[in-house]
């Protein structure tokens, strides 16, 4: 059997009880992506919810002249794919692996079989994906009330608290964004 110990690590599975989590193993299974790998296609019928046990992946969406920005970049601990699994929609963006990633995956059925007998984990998901409407929001007002310049300044500083580290002479990040996921300093058009 999979080790339980896996899900206690994320947020979501944090609070369970080892039974819990021994059901909720039993569901799922594992899937390995390539960098570059596109996990899920934008407009694509949603029936799978992912929990990324290791790597990271770009939220990507595209526009209707073709263009691709990246709206987020989750990790491991992180999860992506439950949106179609409660709305009965197509996906809202293409998932790319931007780096070697192994998931766990529950399907449709039986992750929403599950969460009808389980309140605890319908709790732990809507209060983060209330967590993302925030962020979502947050960048909108970014958009509409900031100028391209002072969007920047925002988008590092939001940078430096997620993925900074704080040394005597300042905060470093590590991880210096792309261009193209500085998605919304160009958006705009300003």
């Amino acid at each position: 059997m999979k080790n339980i110990n896996v899900l206690k690590k994320f947020p979501l599975f944090s609070n369970l009880a080892e039974d819990e989590l021994k059901s909720i193993m039993l569901l799922t299974s594992e899937r390995d992506y390539p960098k570059g790998s596109i996990i899920i296609y934008q407009g694509d019928p949603g029936t799978t919810f992912y929990i990324i046990l290791k790597g990271k992946v770009n939220i990507v969406l595209k526009g209707k002249r073709g263009k691709e920005i990246i709206i987020d970049t989750l990790s491991e601990g992180d999860f992506f794919g439950e949106m179609a699994l409660f709305d009965d929609q197509t996906r809202s963006a293409t998932v790319v692996a931007a780096e070697n990633s192994k998931f766990l995956v529950l399907t449709r059925n039986t992750f929403l079989s599950h969460l009808k007998k389980h309140s605890e984990i319908s709790i732990h998901l809507l209060k983060e994906m209330l967590r993302r409407l925030r962020k979502a929001d947050e960048k909108i007002g970014d958009l509409a009330l900031f100028n391209v310049h002072n969007r920047l300044i925002h988008f590092l500083l939001n940078l430096s608290k997620t993925s900074g580290i704080s040394t005597k002479d300042g905060i470093i990040i590590k991880e210096v964004p792309s261009q193209q996921q500085i998605t919304y300093s160009d958006e705009s058009g300003h």
